[in-house]
């Protein structure tokens, strides 16, 4: 999955839903955002600490090791990438994209951490993929920030952009899967059932997110249960 083709149509793809979302927000909209905090603190509490700890409870209670015990604690550690899931959903998208910038954040120091508890000889994460993740959340924040300048500027062209850049997206995001699955299958049949049952509970409880206690509105719950 590190093929040229895989990488360049991710980062194509990350930049075309962050410029997709970009272009639906206001600057009025992350200041309302700052008075009603405890949804950001909720969601990302249960992105960087419950979700992971489950994943490696699991790991450990099914006595699942090697790369499949590896990858099962790093993507439960690595942060929610639903922003365009939940802007399909009709979540809270200025949540949303706080939320995405808090883990990419967090997750510096998250990712590397929950990685000494995943039971696999590799070694713990070290600096290049830090910096990976710091240029990730560049190549977020600058098409959101276009985004958000042009709506402000020239709302006629923010509305053309946005129908562009989601179409870019929704086929990228469909293309990339199918490719990732094609060129995987041989490497997913190895996976022990074990494996496939954990990635559905750990699917479960990020659902379950919909009922946190602080998320108060429909519109919240829906930004943060695909980032789970």
């Amino acid at each position: 999955m590190g093929s040229p083709v895989v990488t360049a149509g991710l980062v194509v793809l990350l930049v075309a839903t962050m410029l997709t979302i970009g272009t639906t927000l206001t600057v009025e909209g992350f200041t309302a955002l700052l008075r009603r905090p405890r949804a950001l603190v909720a969601a990302t509490a249960v992105n960087v600490v419950v979700v992971p700890a489950l994943a490696v409870a699991l790991v450990h209670g099914l006595a699942l090791d090697g790369p499949v015990a590896y990858g099962i604690v790093l993507a439960a550690a690595g942060g929610g990438t639903g922003t365009l899931l939940a802007y399909h959903a009709r979540g809270d998208l200025a949540l949303g994209v706080s939320l995405q910038a808090a883990l990419a954040v967090l997750g510096l120091l998250a990712v590397p951490a929950w990685s000494l508890a995943a039971p696999d000889a590799g070694a713990a994460i070290g600096g290049a993929a830090t910096a990976q993740v710091v240029a990730m959340l560049i190549a977020q924040l600058i098409p959101i920030a276009a985004g958000m300048w042009i709506r402000a500027r020239r709302p006629a062209l923010a509305e053309r952009v946005h129908k562009l850049s989601r179409k870019v997206a929704d086929v990228l995001l469909v293309t990339m899967t199918v490719y990732i699955l094609a060129t995987t299958a041989t490497q997913l049949a190895t996976i022990p059932a074990a494996g496939y049952a954990t990635f559905a509970l750990l699917a479960l409880v990020c659902l379950a997110a919909y009922t946190t206690p602080a998320l108060a509105t429909p519109a919240t719950r829906r930004a943060v249960t695909p980032s789970a």
